[in-house]
């Protein structure tokens, strides 16, 4: 229990210390290092329980906003969270993970590399979203640097 709970601190720490960090240099969070951080932190704690944390850490973190904001909630709305909660996350993560028995660990690396490129695809196709320049872009970068990586990996094999 007291590793669960210095796991979770530590992940705490990293996200508050991450945020602070994107404000001070007036940049995207997402910009920052902190996945390797967090990947470092998979020496200290199996896969499954470093998961768990990061969604601790995430509670943790977001709990004092819904104290302060008081946000009208429905029970529509608990029902639609649990859904996207179940479903879209952690239904979807355990078939991610449990792919990884059958499929080379590139070859998912690269697919979930592409899911910014799904994402503006779909938009496209079911909100009726037409892409920016600036999407189309990096996804054709990203869709480049997936082609290079695949090619690379059959000529090697």
């Amino acid at each position: 229990m007291l590793t669960l709970a210095w796991g979770l601190f530590l992940l705490v720490l990293l996200a508050g210390a991450g945020a602070v960090l994107a404000a001070l240099l007036d940049c995207d969070a997402a910009l920052l290092p902190l996945p390797l951080l967090s990947a470092a932190a998979l020496v200290l704690y199996p896969f499954g329980m470093l998961g768990n944390l990061r969604i601790g850490a995430a509670a943790v973190v977001l709990l004092p906003f819904v104290a302060v904001m008081r946000p009208a909630v429905t029970g529509i709305d608990i029902t639609l969270i649990a859904v996207l909660g179940v479903f879209c996350t952690a239904f979807a993560h355990s078939l991610f993970v449990s792919s990884l028995r059958r499929v080379k660990v590139q070859t998912a690396g690269i697919i979930a590399g592409m899911e910014s490129v799904y994402g503006i695809i779909l938009a496209a196709l079911v909100l009726k979203m037409p892409p920016t320049a600036r999407e189309l872009i990096g996804g054709a970068i990203v869709l480049g640097v997936s082609l290079y990586t695949t090619i690379s990996e059959n000529r090697e094999a």
